[in-house]
C-alpha cells in the first residue's frame, strides 16, 4: 500500500503556516511511501464530518459538550477505520503527521488552542510522543477500550484529561482493554481526584503488573481487583493496639 508521509522538518514548517492561518496545501507536499494501491481515507473523511459540524455548534455556543467526552467520541468514530490499515502504515510517524495536518487540524486548533498560542504546536503534530500527537492519541484511546466493537468507555468520563493521558495511555493499563474498561467503570463510581487519591492509586496499580498478568483478566475480574486496590489506597491502616503482648505460658 502507498500512503502519504511528512517528515519532521516539513511538518514544523507546515504547522507554522497553519497557525498563521495561511492554509498550505498539505497533500501537495507529502512524500508517498510504499507500493501498490494508494491508501483510501475517504471513509475517515466521512466519519469526521459530523464531528466537525458538532464542533461548529460547540464553538458557537449552541451545544455544550465536555472536551474529554468529545475527544472520546471522536476517538470512537475513527479508531476502527485506522485500525484496518496495515501495520507498516500505522508504524510510520510520518503518516500520523500527515493525518494531523490534513485530517485533524480543525480539532487540534480547537482542543489545544492554549498551548498552540504559546508556541507549542509541535507536541500535538510531530508525532514524537504518540500519546500527545492528536491522531495517534485518538487511536490509542479507542484501542485502549474497544471490545466487540463497543467504544462506550472512551467517552464515559467528564473532566478526565489526567486520567486518560497519565494513567491510561502513558502506562501499561492502556494496552489491556478489559482492564481499561474496568478502570473507567471504577472511576465513574469513585470519582477519584488526581490528588490525593488517583495518583497514589495509579502507582499501586502500576506496581501490580510486577507479579500479576493483568491482560488475562476479564472485565469483572479486573474490576474486582481494581476495587480492592482502591480500598487499600483510601482506607487508613489499622491503628496499633496499646494492649501489651501476652506473657508466654
Amino acid at each position: 500500500m502507498r500512503y502519504p508521509s511528512i517528515d519532521k522538518t516539513l511538518c514544523a514548517e507546515l504547522v507554522a503556516q497553519l497557525v498563521r492561518g495561511e492554509g498550505p496545501s498539505i497533500d501537495a507536499q507529502v512524500t508517498w511511501v510504499g507500493s501498490g494501491d494508494d491508501v483510501d481515507l475517504r471513509a475517515l473523511d466521512s466519519a469526521l464530518e459530523p464531528f466537525k459540524a458538532q464542533l461548529d455548534q460547540i464553538v458557537a455556543g449552541t451545544v455544550k459538550v465536555d472536551k474529554e467526552v468529545f475527544e472520546g467520541q471522536v476517538a470512537a468514530g475513527c479508531h476502527s477505520l485506522l485500525a484496518a490499515l496495515p501495520a507498516d502504515v500505522l508504524d510510520d510517524r510520518g503518516f500520523w503527521r500527515y493525518l494531523g495536518l490534513s485530517k485533524f487540524w480543525w480539532y487540534i486548533a480547537w482542543r489545544e488552542a492554549k498551548p498552540i498560542s504559546a508556541g507549542n504546536a509541535h507536541t500535538y503534530t510531530d508525532a514524537s510522543l504518540s500519546v500527545m500527537a492528536i491522531p495517534s492519541r485518538l487511536f490509542l484511546r479507542g484501542q485502549a477500550v474497544v471490545q466487540d466493537g463497543d467504544y462506550g468507555p472512551a467517552f464515559a468520563l467528564e473532566r478526565s484529561t489526567d486520567f486518560w493521558r497519565s494513567h491510561v495511555l502513558r502506562v501499561r493499563v492502556g494496552s489491556a482493554p478489559r482492564l481499561t474498561r474496568a478502570l473507567v467503570r471504577l472511576q465513574r463510581e469513585k470519582q477519584m481526584k488526581t490528588d490525593p487519591v488517583l495518583r497514589p492509586y495509579a502507582r499501586r496499580l502500576n506496581r501490580t503488573w510486577t507479579n500479576v498478568v493483568l491482560h488475562l483478566y476479564d472485565e469483572d475480574e479486573a474490576y474486582q481487583l481494581l476495587d480492592e486496590l482502591y480500598g487499600a489506597t483510601v482506607l487508613p491502616p489499622p491503628l496499633p493496639t496499646d494492649r501489651p503482648a501476652e506473657e508466654p505460658v
